[in-house]
């Protein structure tokens, strides 16, 4: 309710960030707050990520989310013959075929068309979309994610939930910020996106800081639905 989608100008809204303003004040009340987070030994290595999506080697995460993100009707598709298709289940990328004498390449522009819930700003090429972890992997670990084992890791690392098409930028200035360092400079999208980081945090029993506890008690409590 209240939220329309990219078929209708607004950015996507993951089932985690679509949940009730009430529901995400009774979740940041059972996470537990933290003053400081864990000093860990983080490798990103350790989080494999992008893998294939429900067992497809022709389709990882990444091009599920950008499929998933985009405006309705613009994105193109590829087979793994770097052949257009519209047939998903055939699809190996997200891109445009441009064939030359000697080869076909995959371009990226034209490839789709994406609302970066961060900015606002319309992206019609994947080469600067970005997909970003909404908790970041590094956070995740100081959280108390560190200690999970490799397959655990692995399964946040991919979970959808906890993941958007962004643009490059955003993503970048975000970079392993909580909700306390970082807000999205759009500030439509900051209630989806408090209650997306509420919803993982919950469903993963990862810990919060002072600082995340209190924008984000904020933020939900000025939200409208």
């Amino acid at each position: 309710k209240g939220y329309k989608g990219p078929s209708n100008g607004e950015p996507f809204v993951t089932q985690s960030g679509s949940i009730t303003k009430e529901s995400a004040e009774k979740l940041l009340e059972k996470i537990k707050v933290v003053k400081n987070e864990e000093d860990v030994d983080y490798d990103r290595k350790e989080w494999k990520h992008w893998t294939a999506y429900k067992g497809n080697s022709c389709w990882n995460v990444r091009e599920e989310v950008l499929k998933r993100d985009s405006i309705p009707g613009t994105i193109n598709l590829i087979n793994k013959s770097k052949i257009p298709t519209t047939n998903e289940k055939e699809a190996g990328a997200v891109g445009v075929a441009s064939k030359s004498e000697s080869s076909t390449k995959i371009e990226t522009e034209g490839s789709g068309q994406w609302i970066d819930p961060y900015s606002g700003d319309l992206i019609k090429d994947s080469s600067k979309v970005d997909i970003d972890h909404i908790i970041p992997l590094s956070k995740a670990a100081r959280s108390g994610g560190q200690s999970w084992n490799k397959e655990k890791k692995e399964l946040f690392a991919n979970d959808t939930e906890n993941l958007l098409a962004t643009s490059a930028k955003e993503n970048r200035s975000k970079s392993d910020k909580g909700p306390g360092e970082y807000m999205p400079p759009n500030k439509d999208y900051r209630c989806q996106y408090a209650k997306s980081y509420i919803s993982i945090a919950h469903k993963y029993s990862l810990t919060i800081n002072e600082d995340d506890s209190k924008i984000l008690n904020k933020t939900i409590k000025g939200c409208s639905i």
